[in-house]
């Protein structure tokens, strides 16, 4: 009994322990990392033999680290959990997509490195080590190479190999030793050595006459077969490392790259919508682009919401109040980093053929469609132009502008600095593959370029108001604008994505969101600067405007006052029109209309517009409050001795202000605030720096309360100025004798 006892528990027991375990096995939640210091005492998986290695454990002096020799089995040891984390290039990430890889890439932590190919010590190696670096610099400097390695180590997808010996192969033989293993650099395509290194030794080997040889070979192999000289040239996207570089000759660099951390893909990162599952969906659009095109092209059932900066349709996304945005895909790389649960659909929508514009009437900018599609013809023959565009495609926001020498004619170029890579403003210069373009340009054509910041839709009307001689902003050719502008050739061609939110994300805590807004909003590329910037121009346009409105309106008032009836008739119908115009309209009729052939610029436009306004407003509210005065105290005045205009200044006036100042207190908030919409002639004022900086960021929340706060900071001041004159006006505060002192006299 005891024993049949003993045997039950112990089953009993055994279960137990079973179900525990099966349990703790399907409750085990997989764990994603969003960030690198996350891995500090992780696991890591490296390739030894890289310089990389030292900086990894540097920085994770606690990590846990385990050495593979294939990426094959990294990505597997990832997958089945014996790693956190592996380390390998980063170009590596557009083939892992493309792959549909559960693998995810992380930004903050790069170790920038150099590969390159190795020499034996033989007389012959010499000789091509010599040519291979001929070869490099005359390829770097006409931007072919950047072309291959466009072709090649970004555009996520592994290709046939490239034929080899089909030229002339008089010079000899030329022997190389790869293990032809990693992708994109080196690996086999239906059995033949592909890849950007196979691609880069074709090229050379066709430049120089040689016959190329392959031998595939595991990587100690590979180097042993240069060392002894078995092999002319060892080709492994090797590092240029002091280690490599003392037991080898190496040529010059081949590429520049970085090694990045790749952790497990988090899956509820994947799109919330298929392509079939917009049907009928809301899209944000940017108010006139291409965007209702693409939507109409693809969707028979569907909603077009307009924002006017590519950011607000974005943000809209993200919050859901719409389903899917339009964007090219260097914008949605760099929005991709600043957003939390936002993806694309990876079947291109459209191709768009991105091309400068310009006016059909104009004998000036016909001359320079001339010019620029002459220059775009030779920077593409030169490969000028695609190392511009391969350059900015490949870094987005970290690229730098070449740099140019400019004399001659000042012209104006419209540019829309609201997307990364194409336009775009860090540290309170412009940067971009429009800017880098329209440098090249005008260098090449002895012009002085002068970049003229506005919105999408002011585009046209800059143009047919001569106010800009060339837009450049991210416009994509149809039929129906080449009706009203002439476009140049292409200079690239930019596939649109449906932008879609995830279906889940991590979410960091408020304190951290808000710490991380507040750096990149204020601190990251000195935006502060920008936000002084826009001050400094908001406050210029409204005092300007509230001292020369004040003036002249006090004056009109004054014209006006003893009933000129010509001057009173053409003032109220005039008040009536610009009173029944949006301030927007107006700014815009000055700019482009009345102003539009001269020279003066938008903040002068601008405080020529609210000068006006706030004349108009003061006229107005001075015959209202006059009015409202008891004509008996006048009379008084006379019978006294008071002449007119003394009667005015001191009888009337005093207690006329009682009346005036609560509403002109009124009109200069509204001022300070209305100056909010001269971003629409070009002005970069406070609202704008901010939207600028929103471009960047790509937060909505932040740069916007910031704004907010700081339009009330502005608000305030200039209204405590109002009322310390409303309070020196008080009745209460004149004596009688003060007010007849030059009368007693």
């Amino acid at each position: 009994m005891k024993k049949t006892l003993k045997t039950i528990l112990l089953m009993l027991l055994t279960c137990s322990m079973v179900l525990g375990l099966c349990c703790a096995c399907g409750n085990e939640e997989e764990t994603y990392y969003s960030s690198a210091d996350e891995l500090a005492t992780k696991r890591i998986s490296i390739w030894q033999g890289f310089t990389y290695e030292g900086f990894i454990k540097e920085h994770y002096p606690s990590a846990e680290y385990y050495y593979f020799g294939d990426i094959n089995l990294m990505y597997e040891a990832l997958q089945s959990n014996k790693v956190d984390a592996f380390a390998y290039e980063e170009c590596f990430q557009s083939f892992a997509k493309k792959d549909g890889l559960n693998i995810s890439k992380l930004e903050d932590l790069k170790y920038p490195t150099k590969y390159g190919f190795i020499y034996s010590d033989k007389e012959k190696s010499k000789t091509l080590l010599n040519q291979m670096n001929e070869y490099l610099a005359k390829v770097k400097k006409s931007g072919e190479l950047a072309v291959l390695q466009e072709e090649w180590l970004f555009s996520g997808e592994t290709k046939e190999a490239p034929e080899i010996n089909t030229w002339d192969t008089s010079a000899g033989e030329v022997i190389v030793s790869t293990p032809a293993s990693q992708v994109p650099f080196h690996y086999l395509y239906n059995g033949e050595f592909s890849g950007y290194e196979a691609a880069l030794l074709t090229k050379f080997c066709e430049e120089y006459k040689y016959k190329l040889t392959i031998n595939i070979a595991q990587w100690d192999a590979m180097l042993a077969d240069v060392q002894t000289g078995r092999s002319d040239i060892g080709v492994g996207c090797i590092e240029m490392s002091d280690y490599h570089q003392e037991a080898f000759a190496m040529c010059d660099s081949t590429f520049d790259g970085n090694f990045v951390l790749y952790v497990k893909a988090n899956p509820a990162n994947e799109p919330m919508y298929t392509k079939e599952e917009l049907e009928g969906k809301v899209a944000a659009g940017l108010t006139g682009s291409i965007d209702d095109f693409v939507v109409e092209n693809t969707f028979k059932d569907y909603v077009i919401d307009h924002y006017q900066t590519t950011n607000d349709a974005l943000y809209a996304l993200s919050i859901g109040k719409a389903d899917y945005a339009i964007s090219g895909i260097g914008v949605i790389n760099e929005v991709i980093k600043k957003m939390e649960g936002i993806t694309y659909l990876k079947e291109p929508a459209y191709n768009q053929h991105l091309c400068a514009i310009f006016n059909k009437e104009d004998a000036k900018s016909q001359k320079l469609l001339k010019e620029f599609n002459e220059y775009l013809a030779q920077a593409k023959e030169s490969g000028e132009l695609n190392q511009i565009n391969s350059k900015w495609n490949t870094y987005l926001s970290e690229g730098e502008l070449m740099e140019r020498s400019f004399s001659g004619e000042e012209i104006n170029i419209a540019i829309y600095p609201f997307e990364v890579p194409y336009s775009f403003m860090k540290e309170n210069e412009y940067y971009g593959i429009e800017i880098d373009i329209a440098n090249a340009f005008c260098e090449k054509y002895g012009y002085t370029p002068n970049f003229v910041s506005m919105d999408f839709s002011a585009l046209l009307p800059a143009l047919m108001s001569n106010k800009c001689s060339i837009g450049i902003a991210n416009v994509a050719y149809t039929e129906e604008r080449a009706k009203s502008v002439d476009f140049s050739e292409p200079y690239i061609d930019v596939p649109l994505h449906f932008v879609v939110r995830t279906k889940g994300t991590t979410s960091k805590s408020l304190t951290e969101k808000l710490k991380t807004s507040f750096y990149r909003t204020f601190i990251e590329e000195n935006r502060y600067e920008m936000f002084i910037s826009g001050i400094i121009t908001t406050l210029a346009i409204t005092i300007s405007s509230a001292i020369l409105g004040t003036v002249l309106g006090f004056a009109i008032y004054m014209l006006c006052r003893k009933g000129n009836k010509l001057l009173n008739v053409f003032f109220d119908i005039f008040s009536r029109l610009m009173i029944g115009l949006p301030m927007v309209v107006i700014l815009m009729i000055l700019y482009y209309i009345i102003f539009g052939h001269s020279d003066l610029s938008g903040t002068i436009i601008a405080t020529v517009g609210f000068t006006i306004s706030v004349m108009l407003a003061v006229y107005s509210d001075l015959k209202v409050s006059v009015k409202a005065f008891d004509k008996g105290q006048i009379e008084g005045a006379y019978a006294i001795g008071l002449t007119d205009v003394q009667t005015f200044f001191r009888i009337i006036l005093p207690q006329a202000l009682q009346t005036f100042l609560p509403a002109y207190k009124g009109n200069i908030i509204g001022l300070i605030n209305g100056t909010a919409v001269v971003g629409f002639i070009a002005v970069q004022d406070l609202t704008k720096m901010s939207d600028l900086i929103r471009a960047r960021t790509y937060e909505a929340f932040f740069p916007l309360l910031a704004t907010a706060i700081i339009y009330l900071i502005l608000g305030a001041l200039l209204t405590s100025i109002v009322k310390k004159v409303q309070f020196n006006f008080e009745p209460e505060r004149r004596s009688k004798e003060k007010i007849l002192k030059k009368f007693n006299k």
